[in-house]
């Protein structure tokens, strides 16, 4: 693919791979069961990512730092390879039980207020798989208006039983911004988190929204 490629609505489902020096922009709609090797990056304002493999990065940052936000939907998992980068005010949101595979990253950067990975619905649970490292932060330090991974007074998710399996890294690795993992279920920790470099880690399960049997 050496074109533009913009999906806006509807459902397209790709049985082959997407490569070549093209532009994928997402602003709508389901792209399914594809996998992505192109050059640039995936741009993605809104829509969903279904059975979705990205050997590309993937920018959620909306294009426009302070003006415009972005919110894609992830559902029957999403294998990463890449770097997805979120920026001011945008969301990744898992629709039901997933798995973040591959081995790639996401990174919240310099400027992640508002900013999410958002386990979307009651008493599901979001796996970060060993292959994943998310790090960065955001400068505000604040569970509503930080970068937070779980849940998010400001970008919504999972009132109760919203979990978080860790299996790869969290890392708040940059000085002086913080990443908060936040759940509304359990937090099982079988990887790493770490803060370095003058990074904060705030790792804050809600006792008043984790049901009696998860505590």
């Amino acid at each position: 693919m050496a074109e533009t490629v913009r999906l806006t609505g509807g459902t397209l489902i790709v049985s082959n791979q997407i490569t070549g020096s093209g532009v994928l922009a997402i602003a709508g709609g389901t792209l399914q069961d594809a996998t992505v090797g192109l050059s640039n990056p995936i741009f993605a304002t809104s829509g969903t990512l279904s059975r979705l493999t990205i050997n590309s990065d993937l920018d959620v940052t909306g294009g426009a730092v302070y003006t415009a936000s972005a919110a894609i939907t992830v559902s029957n998992g999403l294998t990463l390879n890449g770097t997805a980068t979120l920026s001011y005010d945008d969301a990744i949101y898992f629709n039901g039980t997933q798995t973040l595979g591959g081995t790639g990253s996401v990174l919240f950067s310099n400027n992640a207020r508002f900013s999410g990975l958002i386990v979307n619905q009651n008493n599901t649970t979001l796996t970060i798989d060993a292959g994943i490292t998310i790090r960065g932060g955001s400068a505000d330090y604040s569970i509503f208006s930080g970068a937070v991974i779980g849940r998010s007074d400001h970008k919504g998710g999972a009132t109760i039983g919203g979990a978080v399996n860790l299996l790869g890294k969290i890392s708040a690795d940059v000085a002086n911004q913080s990443l908060h993992i936040r759940t509304t279920g359990a937090f099982t920790n079988q990887g790493t988190v770490e803060a370095k470099n003058g990074g904060t880690l705030n790792v804050q399960p809600d006792p008043y929204l984790i049901s009696a049997t998860e505590l």
